[in-house]
């Protein structure tokens, strides 16, 4: 049915109800698998239909090989698009899509969960002929507790990933919301908001489209010299996007040209990217528009959270019931949201409990040790090294932003590099090994400005 880098997906069917199940076959077992079933054990309290989730049955080994059981479902919606020839879903269809993976990452942060992938590809329909706007939310092969996940950790696809990432920042759920932004996005451009194929091309894309981060997010960052450099020029921002060359200079990798939104400036110019054919459709638009620049605002910590994109206008459709010649558009719309299962009655309701006899009995319980325990923990100085002793933090969540503002001294004389450690050098070593980011010779400045 499919196959990654992961393994591969076949079809199989349970014996005792005769029912068709697709099962995820590992190529290895390991720390990710053990991670991917605490993840789904932790889930497991969800009701999957109610909440929008992929269910899970049951895992078991076959020829020395981990595997997974799983519902059967259709096509993902990259798939889906492709069908569709890459046409544009109109605003009406996206709107039960977003309504749903809303009450289902509103679910998991309600278990402090971190899906960490959420893009087209994982996303699937239910029946796509029988049902074609139901939709789960699938693969949680990189969710983990947001606790546990490690300042500067990789996580998510290029085109889908957050500016926390991109930069280096504390890493919570609010990647997921940007993940899903991105993702609607797609449904609404027919093609991914930014490109996939060039990192340095995605990080300027973003920064064209949606301005570049505040002064206080980069320098807290701790990959941010690999896309951004020092400027001392007054009434200016204090950092400035590495030209093409400046890129290359210092991680060693060509930039390629890509996009076909080269001339996109701001996510408003979304609203009139497309013709449209009444007046219900370009409002309706704007609404969309809207929700996605709440979904995609580089401060993760000023991002929309579920439970407040769930009552947005282009959700609860309000801005369509306040002209009566948005009627029969409102109508269609709505016969649309009913195919969701999701009802308005569970918003803000804690996660649905699944019965035990759901769950398998003999569901292997994944090892303390494979916890990493001795795991590092993301050391003090690398959470921005200049952060006044005395600035208090906030209360709801850690942060590492401070609020800063460049001084006389600043302006005229660059800031000392801060000293790192065999162990710290060899902990970002082991956090970007896979990424693009650094060459070797730049792993030991990584997070610090030269």
């Amino acid at each position: 049915m499919g196959e990654g880098s992961y393994g591969k997906v076949v079809k199989g069917q349970k014996l005792d109800d005769k029912r068709n199940v697709a099962i995820k076959v590992l190529k290895r077992d390991g720390e990710d698998v053990w991670r991917e079933l605490n993840a789904l054990r932790t889930i497991a309290v969800l009701d999957a239909d109610l909440c929008n989730v992929v269910q899970f049955y049951e895992c078991f080994n076959s020829m020395g090989r981990p595997c997974m059981a799983f519902e059967m479902l259709d096509l993902d919606l990259y798939q889906f698009m492709g069908t569709r020839k890459w046409a544009p879903m109109p605003c009406s269809e996206i709107r039960p899509i977003a309504k749903q993976l809303l009450v289902a990452l509103d679910a998991l942060a309600s278990l402090g969960v971190v899906h960490s992938d959420v893009k087209t590809d994982n996303v699937m329909l239910v029946d796509a002929v029988n049902q074609p706007l139901r939709v789960k939310l699938i693969d949680f092969g990189l969710a983990r507790s947001a606790v546990t996940i490690l300042q500067g950790e990789l996580l998510q696809a290029v085109a889908y990933r957050a500016p926390e990432i991109w930069l280096g920042l504390p890493i919570t759920e609010a990647i997921d919301m940007w993940g899903l932004g991105c993702t609607l996005a797609f449904l609404l451009l027919g093609i991914n908001l930014f490109p996939s194929h060039c990192e340095y091309q995605t990080v300027r894309f973003m920064v064209q489209i949606l301005g570049q981060p505040e002064d206080r997010l980069i320098q807290a960052g701790m990959f941010s010299q690999a896309f951004f450099v020092r400027q001392f020029a007054p009434g200016r921002p204090r950092f400035r996007l590495r030209t093409p060359e400046e890129y290359f200079a210092g991680t060693g990798y060509q930039t390629t040209a890509c996009s076909p939104f080269t001339t996109l400036s701001c996510l408003d110019q979304l609203v009139h990217i497309h013709p449209h054919h009444h007046d219900s459709e370009l409002e309706d638009r704007k609404a969309l528009v809207d929700l996605l620049k709440g979904m995609l605002d580089l401060d993760g910590r000023l991002r929309l959270r579920p439970h407040e994109a769930l009552q947005h206008p282009f959700i609860s459709m309000s801005h369509l019931r306040q002209d009566p010649r948005h009627t029969q558009y409102l109508i269609a719309s709505q016969q649309n949201l009913e195919v969701s299962a999701v009802k308005d009655s569970i918003q803000g309701q804690m996660p649905f409990v699944a019965p035990k006899d759901s769950l398998s009995p003999d569901w292997p319980v994944a090892p303390k040790e494979s916890l990493s325990p001795d795991w590092p923990v993301a050391p003090k100085e690398s959470l921005s090294p200049d952060w006044p002793a005395s600035s208090p933090k906030p209360s709801t969540e850690p942060s590492v932003y401070p609020e800063e503002s460049p001084s006389p001294e600043e302006a005229s004389s660059p800031e000392p590099s801060v000293a790192r450690t065999d162990e710290d050098v060899e902990r970002l070593v082991r956090l970007r090994c896979c990424s693009s980011f650094f060459s070797g010779k730049r792993f030991a400045s990584a997070a610090g400005w030269e």
